[in-house]
């Protein structure tokens, strides 16, 4: 038989993949790659014992063996005779010494692969990649590459010991053996990085891919071409640079291309062993500086340690250092708009420092996009990691404190201000902000409720002053705001009890209603106790100071407090005066007029002075004589009358004839004292000096004032000094007819308030909204008086809820 027809017609069912899918899977689970592998193996072993091997997969693999299995051994055995009969010996010594001389781990794997020189002779001979033989992950790279160092070093040593009458034979073992020992060590870097590669992390695999793409970023257009064109990526490049010796068959190669990439890539296959060898701390630190390249060494290795320690990387640290670290516009107004790493700023002022104007600013923050590089951190914020992402909500004065000890070396580099911003940059969470506070929600709820207007009416509901407990069901925040019926109802009801609990700091009990406690004190009713525990009618401010003394935090102005007493159904004032009494006590609430009336009238003869003081006091009125005798000749209804003696009477009654009536026009005459006293009296009553109005009264003083500050009336120095010095001390009763009405307007303002509890309308009270609206445009000049009652107005209207811009 011809033996190079045999062993030209030699097939291998394994190595062709003629067997079935099942067969080759069989094979494949047993390390079995060549039919050789396969005889060696049934020789020792039932294949009956290869797990998922069934009866009609058996049958397959002995049929192969019984079909081919005689092509392997005629092949092995029509080996050139005469070598063999002269090899053995050294072969098997070569073979020994070689194996003798590894590492104890070593032998073992290798001589369970090849027992002995002629079962590594006959399976190189048949497939050159079996000196590649894989073994199990357990087994480290370095014992693999030593396994297959040991098994070329033999045959190089066994291919230098043939003697030279052998080496010229055609089709030799020689022969055989020097082409082998070419391909092996053809692919020999090849086979190893294929087999790094398989061992190699996706992470690693990853960094590789970015070390291929960084050098491929540095080469020329035309290299870039070539690569792209003959689809070369990190796996291949290695081999790929081994062709490029005959750069000649690469389409639009030429030599000088061919030299770029070989040289570009020249250091890639010791990267790749360094990322093979380095220790598993050093790979990680390797992978982040890779992938996060804005980290410096000190950064990395903080990253790699809370790695180690936590299992998962610092998503809130690498962000933040992230944004530390960009150099782009759009990070940094990001950035300022948020305070990640810097302070908040207004869009107004990064306007002013990026030159550009406020709106623009506006538009970058509203659609500020991540670049693929911060895009790549956000994949790492993961609930697994962060179990507080899978919360109805978060609340980032709960939540920053802890992420800020747990990632960030000072307690205060990590504000909360950047963990709204940085949460926000993802597109499932949503910040939900009402006032300085700030809810961090998912984006599908908050799309499907209007949470704006719900804690607006919140805002409106809650803050309202009460004066009694009164409970609240919650869902009358939620029924009316719901813009999506496939919610979750449970979850916007949390939130929204949580805002209630911790926003607005008001209790819910388990069936969910909001316990809305007394937040107020019922002024009027306060006034009450206060008369009822005095006894007696009290001016207006011993009221007020009385009520102060109970309830230091009442931040009521005086004119509101007044209106409580006006609108009061149980208070009355007693007179024009400032005198409040309960109205159940029945005291008498004439004016001084009306009383030194009523007690003339009583009485069957005229009164002193002094009498007419003293039945005031008892009807409650305390005064004096001057202002007595001033009513009295300032009255114009009730026709008093004077008699001698200094007693005083009325009109309408017949008095005994020993009373002799003084003519009215004499007394109607009056001294300087007697109008002073009646001019202050008037301020006193009126709270303004006396106008030029059409009241006859009102209007002699006038005119009477005018007078003495003139020098139309002969008045000494010291009368001047007297009057001077009064009107010092009634300073806020100094006042123009303008300033008081608009004073006056002012009260008006606040009755209507206190009375109606909203501002005037256009048809509620047309006068005093168009007189509210020129106010407050100030449409005309504001003296100190009208801008002191204006303020004191505002001041009014804002403890009443309505908030007012000055």
């Amino acid at each position: 038989m011809d033996t190079t027809k045999s062993s030209q017609k030699f097939i291998d069912p394994i190595k062709e993949r003629m067997l079935s899918v099942r067969a080759l899977n069989c094979c494949k689970s047993i390390g079995v790659e060549n039919l050789f592998q396969l005889l060696e193996y049934a020789k020792s072993n039932d294949l009956y014992h290869i797990r998922n091997c069934g009866p009609k997969t058996i049958l397959e693999l002995q049929d192969a063996i019984n079909r081919y299995g005689s092509n392997v051994l005629i092949n092995l055995d029509n080996q050139d005779k005469t070598l063999l009969n002269h090899l053995p010996s050294s072969a098997e010594y070569i073979f020994d010494n070689c194996v003798l001389n590894c590492e104890e781990v070593v032998q073992d794997h290798f001589l369970n692969m090849f027992p002995n020189a002629e079962t590594l002779y006959t399976q190189c001979f048949l497939d050159y990649s079996s000196i590649f033989f894989p073994l199990p992950d357990t087994v480290s790279i370095e014992t693999v590459f030593e396994c297959w160092q040991l098994g070329y070093d033999i045959l190089l040593k066994t291919s230098q010991a043939i003697p030279p009458q052998f080496i010229s034979k055609a089709d030799s073992f020689e022969s055989k053996l020097s082409n082998c020992l070419g391909l092996v060590n053809e692919q020999f870097i090849v086979a190893k990085v294929g087999f790094i590669l398989s061992r190699l992390s996706a992470q690693l695999i990853e960094v590789l891919s970015n070390e291929f793409e960084r050098i491929k970023g540095q080469l020329s257009t035309r290299a870039q071409n070539v690569l792209e064109r003959e689809q070369i990526n990190a796996k291949t490049i290695i081999q790929f640079c081994n062709t490029l010796v005959d750069y000649r068959k690469i389409r639009y190669c030429g030599k000088q291309t061919a030299s770029d990439i070989i040289v570009a890539y020249s250091s890639f296959y010791e990267f790749l062993m360094q990322l093979t060898y380095s220790s598993p701390k050093k790979c990680n630190e390797i992978i982040i500086r890779t992938k996060y390249q804005f980290l410096n060494d000190e950064e990395a290795k903080e990253i790699i340690h809370f790695y180690e320690e936590n299992g998962h990387l610092p998503f809130f640290k690498l962000v933040y250092l992230y944004f530390i670290k960009s150099n782009d516009k759009q990070d940094a107004i990001y950035n300022r708009a948020n305070g990640i790493t810097k302070s908040l700023q207004t869009l107004t002022d990064i306007a002013n420092e990026f030159s550009l104007s406020r709106e623009r600013i506006r538009q970058i923050v509203s659609h500020y996009s991540p670049s693929s590089e911060l895009d790549a951190i956000l994949t790492l914020l993961d609930s697994q990691f962060y179990p507080f992402l899978n919360k109805d909500f978060i609340d980032p004065t709960e939540v920053c404190p802890i992420i800020s000890n747990a990632e960030f070396a000072h307690s205060n580099e990590f504000s909360e201000d950047a963990f709204v911003g940085i949460l926000s940059l993802s597109k499932r969470l949503k910040p939900l902000i009402f006032g300085e506070k700030i809810l961090i929600i998912n984006t599908t709820t908050f799309e499907s409720f209007d949470f704006g207007a719900s804690i607006k009416d919140m805002s409106n509901t809650l803050l309202s002053k009460t004066t009694e407990d009164v409970t609240l069901p919650i869902s009358i925040f939620i029924n009316n705001y719901i813009l999506n019926h496939s919610f979750d109802y449970q979850k916007i009801e949390n939130i929204v009890a949580y805002i209630v609990r911790h926003m607005f700091e008001i209790d819910i009990d388990q069936n969910k209603n909001i316990l809305l406690k007394r937040n107020a004190i019922d002024v009027e009713d306060e006034f009450c106790k206060i008369l009822e525990s005095i006894g007696t009618p009290l001016s207006f401010n011993e009221l007020c100071s009385r009520l102060l003394d109970l309830h230091p935090a009442i931040s009521y102005a005086p004119g509101t407090l007044r209106s409580f007493l006006f609108n009061s159904d149980r208070i009355i004032a007693i007179g024009k005066t400032s005198t409040y009494t309960l109205k159940k006590w029945n005291i008498n609430h004439l004016t001084i007029r009306g009383l030194i009336h009523q007690i003339l009238e009583e009485s069957d003869t005229p009164l002193s002075l002094d009498d007419i003081v003293d039945f005031l006091a008892i009807k409650g009125r305390n005064t004096n004589k001057n202002s007595v005798n001033s009513n009295i000749l300032l009255d114009a209804k009730y026709h008093f009358v004077k008699f001698e003696g200094g007693l005083i009477g009325i009109e309408s009654k017949k008095y005994a004839t020993s009373f002799i009536q003084i003519d009215r026009s004499v007394v109607s005459r009056k001294s300087f004292d007697e109008r002073f006293v009646d001019f202050l009296d008037y301020i006193d009553t009126n709270h303004h000096i006396p106008f030029a109005s059409s009241d006859d009264v009102e209007a002699s003083l006038n005119r009477w004032y005018n007078n003495v500050i003139k020098g139309v009336l002969d008045v000494t120095e010291e009368q001047k000094k007297r009057l001077e010095a009064e009107l010092s001390k009634r300073e806020e009763y100094i006042m123009t007819s303008s300033e008081f009405s608009f004073i006056e307007k002012c009260k008006d303002l606040k009755y209507f308030v206190s009375s109606e509890y909203e501002l005037p309308t256009n048809k509620t009270d047309a006068l005093l909204y168009n007189w509210f609206s020129k106010t407050r445009k100030k449409s005309f000049k504001f003296t100190p008086k009208k801008e002191k009652a204006y303020k004191d107005l505002l001041q009014f209207l804002t403890d009443y809820g309505f908030y007012i811009e000055d």
